[in-house]
């Protein structure tokens, strides 16, 4: 046999070998596989069954409140949710998503995509309206606008008409932020209660976002991301109808917010400064009540409207009937007359001893 023959054979002994030993490599993975599987099986059905009676027994000692959807804040209480209760609105109403709280009660009456995120648009500003009261100490106090707040607001959104160096009241920039929409006063609030952490206005605004952020889910708003205190739109900038009910209701139990989220119209000796071009007879006047509603309140006590051009028209409102306080938002609807149209609609059906 030649020395090629020989090398051939060697060779093909050796594969041999390798596979056997492959073989039998796999065969010992795949016992001790099996092996684990049979000891680890038992030991996951004891604790699955463990862990199910712990829950069965958590369950019957501490049942959910179903009246009210089981849901709760950071301090335990239960909020108002959709549940088997709440009417399911759907064509009678033309906003995409809308929420009838009874504040009184502490229940949702009337639900339509209540807890589908969208972009609020200025109704943002009922958040920010409660933060800056919850965090001022004197509303008398002054302030002087500085000229970072003119620039940084963008050319498009609505403003209350401050100029740099003009000089106002806090209670002045609250009724800015809420009457006209003032996205300047909601900025200069911003700027005046985190003036201790910055001087900076761009940074300030969104420091106080997130302070806006906090204090909604302390209300039990857990689907809100706040970026900026106008509603100005940006796709992080979301919420919902369930959200901005609880936020609203907040708002309306505090009397300075209920005050001037009820105002058709506010002037102020610092107001009448302003020059006419800036500001029509020195007075800021509602959105909602001399604009949405002109002289016809309608039933609905106070409120924040809000528009742009991606969110479409959105709508808080707040009204009493039959001794019960009510909140419905209403948000994405192609027109300010759908909106309170549909606001009409659920007060007139769903509210009161019907």
């Amino acid at each position: 046999m030649n020395n090629d023959a020989l090398s051939e054979r060697q060779r093909m002994h050796l594969r041999r070998r390798r596979l056997l030993y492959l073989r039998r490599a796999l065969l010992l993975l795949a016992c001790a596989a099996i092996l684990a599987l049979l000891i680890a099986t038992p030991v996951w059905i004891i604790r699955a069954t463990r862990d199910a009676r712990g829950e069965r027994d958590t369950a019957k000692n501490n049942p959910p409140d179903t009246s009210q959807g089981g849901v709760t804040d950071a301090e335990g209480d239960t909020l108002p949710d959709v549940n088997h209760s709440t009417v399911i609105l759907g064509s009678e109403i033309q906003s995409e998503y809308a929420v009838l709280l009874d504040v009184t009660a502490g229940r949702v009456v009337a639900a339509k995509n209540a807890n589908v995120q969208a972009n609020p648009a200025s109704i943002t500003k009922v958040m920010t309206l409660l933060v800056a009261v919850e965090n001022i100490a004197d509303l008398d106090a002054e302030y002087t606008v500085p000229w970072q707040v003119t620039t940084h607001v963008a050319s498009d959104a609505t403003r209350a008409g401050l100029n740099s160096g003009d000089v106002f009241t806090l209670r002045d920039l609250l009724y800015g932020c809420i009457l006209p929409s003032g996205a300047d006063a909601a900025v200069a609030l911003a700027h005046y209660v985190m003036r201790e952490q910055t001087s900076d206005v761009a940074e300030a605004e969104a420091l106080f976002a997130q302070k806006m952020n906090e204090r909604a889910a302390e209300l039990g708003a857990k689907n809100t991301h706040f970026v900026n205190v106008s509603g100005l739109h940006d796709k992080n900038h979301k919420t919902t109808a369930m959200d901005m009910a609880l936020m609203m209701a907040a708002a309306v139990q505090n009397e300075v917010c209920r005050e001037v989220l009820a105002a058709a119209n506010y002037s102020s000796e610092n107001t009448l400064r302003l020059p006419p071009a800036q500001l029509s007879d020195g007075t800021w006047h509602s959105t909602l009540f001399t604009g949405w509603l002109s002289a016809d309140r309608e039933g609905i006590l106070a409120g924040k409207t809000g528009y742009t051009d991606q969110a479409l028209h959105t709508l808080a409102t707040y009204t009493e009937i039959d001794g019960h306080k009510y909140v419905f938002v209403s948000m994405r609807v192609n027109g300010s007359d759908k909106a309170v149209a549909d606001a009409r609609t659920v007060y007139t059906t769903y509210c009161g001893d019907k």
